[in-house]
């Protein structure tokens, strides 16, 4: 059985709405949906989870409409979703009557329920958020119960606030996949068994690296196979630029375009600028708007005002008395230990966190 997983799809969200590429990030959400349907005509998996947050907050019935139309275009995968916090079943919520495609399920539900899934010799476990936060597991007692072969459980939560789970609960509980929602970023709760896939678009700036959905092969008396494919439009990451000697506005700008074009002209970077020579002049993000989505600029050149917002961050600490012990040694040596020695005690630091 091949399963395609994915959550926290946040259609309709805005992220970055103050930023000149706002308009373009919350149009890719949508886009990216429609590509993860292309996916689907593809691979044509036998399921397709959606484990909670579709949306942003409640869908309109146009919204419904829209997406209804492309699990239309997959009639041979099976399609289960469920409300999660975000898009929580209210009462004015147009989930439970909308009368989606054949192929869909939903679990509107506000208790645990199953559906039998013949076709693929599945069964299937989920419920629906019916408020913006559950203190308490909503999945405790959950057990895979029936002649299926396989058993699938879509659980949205895992933070304090959102369904705390019981990760010995769930191992113990009999199901061959456990499809986790709410988390953005993706990761394992348990090996072969639960996942979360993370954000399918990184949605603000702490939504940093690789962001996709997950693709598991389930095979009777076999572990899970479960394989994480990126698959966003942008990432948020970092740039990273040494400053040229007697460097131009126009000289940044070039080098900022061409490292974009090199890592991906869509993504949004917080840019960190290094070396031993300060830009000559105020630089905003704004300044370099044409050229790359810049969020943020870190001036690590060893400029002088680098240098004293390092000693002020710890004053009377090891870096700071470095600093100030290292600014006396004369000529080229002593910029190149002043240098080197910065970078080893913020790496130390940055290993400690």
């Amino acid at each position: 059985m091949i399963v395609m997983h994915t959550a926290d799809l946040h259609l309709g969200a805005a992220p970055d709405r103050a930023y000149p590429w706002g308009p373009t990030r919350k149009a890719a959400l949508k886009r990216t949906f429609v590509r993860l349907i292309d996916e689907a005509e593809k691979i044509r998996p036998d399921l397709l989870l959606i484990a909670g947050d579709l949306f942003h907050g409640q869908p309109s019935l146009a919204e419904l409409q829209e997406v209804n139309a492309q699990f239309s275009r997959i009639p041979d995968t099976i399609v289960a979703l469920c409300a999660g916090n975000h898009d929580c079943i209210r009462e004015n919520s147009l989930y439970p009557s909308f009368p989606f495609a054949e192929n869909v399920i939903g679990f509107w539900e506000e208790r645990l329920t199953s559906i039998p899934v013949p076709e693929k010799d599945c069964r299937l476990y989920g419920l629906s958020y019916h408020s913006l936060t559950a203190d308490h597991n909503l999945y405790a007692g959950a057990r895979a119960e029936g002649p299926e072969t396989f058993h699938i459980l879509l659980l949205h939560g895992g933070d304090e606030r959102h369904s705390p789970v019981d990760r010995e609960e769930l191992r113990g509980a009999g199901f061959d996949y456990i499809a986790l929602g709410h988390i953005h970023r993706p990761g394992i709760l348990l090996p072969h068994l639960a996942a979360w896939p993370g954000s399918l678009e990184p949605l603000d700036r702490t939504e940093t690296g690789p962001r996709g959905y997950l693709l598991c092969t389930l095979e009777k008396d076999r572990p899970c196979d479960i394989r994480f494919v990126p698959f966003s439009e942008a990432v948020y990451g970092e740039m990273t630029l040494e400053v040229p000697e007697n460097c131009s506005l126009y000289t940044l700008q070039e080098l900022v375009r061409e490292e974009a074009q090199a890592l991906g002209p869509d993504n949004i970077y917080t840019l960190r600028l290094t070396g031993d020579h300060a830009c000559g002049f105020p630089l905003r993000p704004e300044d370099l708007a044409e050229a790359a989505n810049i969020l943020e600029i870190r001036d690590e050149t060893l400029s002088a005002d680098y240098l004293e917002k390092l000693c002020r961050q710890n004053p009377g600490g090891i870096l700071d008395r470095f600093i100030h012990a290292a600014r006396k040694l004369p000529g080229p040596e002593g910029e190149i230990a002043l240098k080197e020695g910065i970078a080893a005690l913020l790496a130390a630091a940055e290993k400690r966190h």
